[in-house]
């Protein structure tokens, strides 16, 4: 009886820990929107020495990027274009030890939203 008791507790255990360790290891995701104007580039989040993954799907004819650094040393990587359908991602990993900006250039004024998956604890 006690032994059966000792296993079922340990058991027990094992499973509350995997669960926190899961939940641990998972990335948070918010959820974000933004009002942007059309014309130039427009800066949605800025981001340092960190890991983030976004995802944006409309609106259809918006551009999106990834801009590192800032000013004339800057460097444009992942630039796309939304379908309105599929969804896009952006991702930022060690280039983020200097700036990272996930920027968006819209043909027309409105509101933008999208998610960001941060990675770690």
């Amino acid at each position: 009886m006690k032994l059966t008791v000792k296993i079922l507790f340990v058991g027990l255990l094992a499973s509350v820990a995997l669960g926190f360790a899961a939940q641990s290891a998972s990335a948070a995701e918010v959820v974000r929107e933004k009002c942007v104007s059309s014309g130039d580039w427009r800066t949605l989040e800025t981001f340092w020495n960190t890991t983030v993954t976004g995802w944006f799907q409309s609106p259809p004819g918006a551009q999106i990027r990834v801009r590192y650094a800032a000013g004339w040393f800057g460097v444009n990587r992942q630039t796309q274009t939304l379908d309105g359908i599929n969804l896009k991602r952006l991702d930022i990993g060690a280039w983020s030890k200097v700036v990272a900006r996930m920027q968006i250039k819209v043909p027309q004024s409105g509101c933008v939203s999208y998610r960001l998956a941060f990675e770690g604890p």
